[in-house]
């Protein structure tokens, strides 16, 4: 009996002793994993700190849907078909484009919307589902209401002078007129992003966040083609002149 009671009380002892290691060892690993939390902490924020804010944006909502991109390009888009009496009447126009996504019940056709600059009114001249290419086809006037569309994208596609366009200027805010109905509330002002020349419209939804990209200019897209300031290609503008001049003493 007195040998079974002192076996019971060796292993108990035994218990308490690898509770004890087990406790140690976790508070050693535990103090391990915070000091390397801590290190690599600096470097961390170090990190985000070098990265640019990313400025927050949100869809804009109109009659129609919600507006997630508008944009302002001097290249013509991709057009399947073009009627000759629906071309811009001006010679050099730019080119405008929203992407709306559309609610439940919703479709969209080209006369619903107009867009206002301060010159002028200037009409839809074409919808497109998704990245299809635009056309003024009769049957491609109306993007009607489906169920299937529920949440789809409809690129509708304007016209407006490049005279307009404010030189050097990488937003342009212009007004979306619901055709119909314009007067039961304030028009909406769009920011359409200008893109620099050479750049054409984005015609693909796909490439769009969660949230759109209305609001944000061009640079603030592609902060990599951002000039830095690190750069002395770009010379100030008195270091060329003296060096003008400088070549002018040479040459005389």
């Amino acid at each position: 009996m007195r040998r079974t009671f002192e076996r019971g009380i060796g292993k108990r002892d035994n218990m308490k002793k690898i509770c004890l290691y087990a406790a140690a060892a976790f508070i050693l690993v535990s103090g391990l994993s915070a000091a390397e939390k801590k290190a690599t902490e600096p470097a961390e924020s170090a990190e985000k700190a070098d990265q640019p804010a990313v400025k927050k944006v949100k869809p804009i909502l109109i009659r129609h849907g919600f507006i997630y991109s508008a944009e302002i390009s001097k290249e013509k888009p991709e057009f399947q078909l073009e009627v000759k009496g629906d071309q811009p009447p001006f010679a050099k126009p730019a080119w405008a484009a929203v992407m709306l996504k559309l609610p439940k019940n919703r479709g969209v056709s080209r006369f619903d919307y107009e867009l206002k600059t301060d010159s002028g009114s200037y009409p839809c001249l074409a919808v497109a589902l998704g990245a299809e290419p635009y056309s003024q086809k009769r049957d491609r006037w109306t993007i009607e209401s489906k169920k299937e569309l529920e949440g789809k994208f409809v690129r509708m596609l304007f016209a407006v002078p490049s005279a307009d366009l404010v030189e050097g200027a990488s937003m342009q805010p212009l007004q979306l007129v619901f055709k119909m109905r314009d007067s039961i509330c304030q028009p909406p002002a769009i920011p359409f992003r200008i893109l620099p020349d050479g750049q054409a419209l984005n015609d693909d939804p796909q490439t769009l966040g969660e949230d759109g990209n209305c609001g944000l200019t061009w640079l603030e897209m592609h902060p990599e083609a951002q000039p830095s300031l690190d750069d002395d290609s770009s010379e100030p503008e008195e270091k060329k002149a003296d060096e003008e001049k400088k070549e002018e003493k040479k040459a005389e």
